[in-house]
């Protein structure tokens, strides 16, 4: 998504190292109140005046209450927010030195796994070949549900890796699929300023939530936008894309 980003940020002023903590009304705009830490050696607080705000905070930060809103966001605001699900599904990277999977996938951009027991359901269930976006022999795992949560720290890491190459052996054989050459793990329930990752229309909740999720509030001052404001397009980043 790179490309996109640095497509639009010409146009913006970018602030990086500024971590919101309160958005209030006040008078005629809004005040947006952060904490600067640039890690350069500067820090302290700051407030951003403005007309409006487009706030694109993840569901996941909202539903932790990590950024207050004053006055509060309304009954009907907050029931949305704590009825809508958001889990987390976590990505395994890995590059090998050969393509060896072309043999039997050929040029495919990806394939699905059935598990082959109730345990194993959501470890490495779908892989996608990165080789032609990136010109790396790499694969792109994806792990959901209990299989995307796993134990902090770099065993979790490693544990993540060998269960999608056992997944990858059990597909291709044990023969032919060599220890990738570089790894990487995400575990997006972990990242402070996500804290997991697709909203999804839990056990309670409906449809109708994602049009309450984009209502704005303030008079038209405080505005919503983000995958989990889309009730057409939920959980992508066409979705988010297009609430913007």
């Amino acid at each position: 998504y790179g490309g996109l980003l640095q497509t639009l940020r010409p146009a913006l002023d970018v602030r990086p190292g500024h971590v919101v903590e309160r958005v209030r009304r006040a008078g005629a705009g809004v005040l947006v109140d952060a904490e600067r830490a640039d890690g350069g050696g500067g820090g302290g607080a700051i407030s951003f005046e403005a007309d409006v705000v487009v706030c694109s905070l993840p569901l996941g930060v909202l539903k932790a209450g990590a950024v207050s809103f004053e006055p509060p966001l309304p009954p009907r605001k907050q029931q949305a927010i704590e009825r809508l699900g958001f889990g987390t599904l976590n990505k395994v990277l890995l590059v090998f030195d050969h393509p060896f999977w072309e043999k039997r996938e050929g040029k495919r951009d990806f394939w699905g796994v059935t598990a082959r027991s109730a345990r194993q359901r959501g470890v490495a269930f779908q892989f996608w070949n990165m080789q032609r976006c990136t010109g790396q022999p790499m694969l792109l795992a994806l792990h959901a549900g209990r299989a995307a949560r796993r134990d902090e720290g770099a065993e979790a890491d490693a544990a993540a890796v060998a269960a999608t190459v056992g997944m990858l052996r059990s597909i291709f054989g044990e023969q032919a699929v060599p220890a990738p050459t570089q790894t990487m793990v995400t575990r997006w329930e972990d990242e402070p300023f996500s804290r997991g990752v697709y909203s999804h229309v839990a056990v309670g909740s409906s449809a109708a939530d994602y049009d309450v999720m984009a209502e704005p509030l303030w008079d038209e001052r405080l505005l919503f936008a983000g995958e989990a404001t889309c009730r057409e397009h939920p959980a992508t980043v066409a979705g988010a894309f297009i609430s913007g």
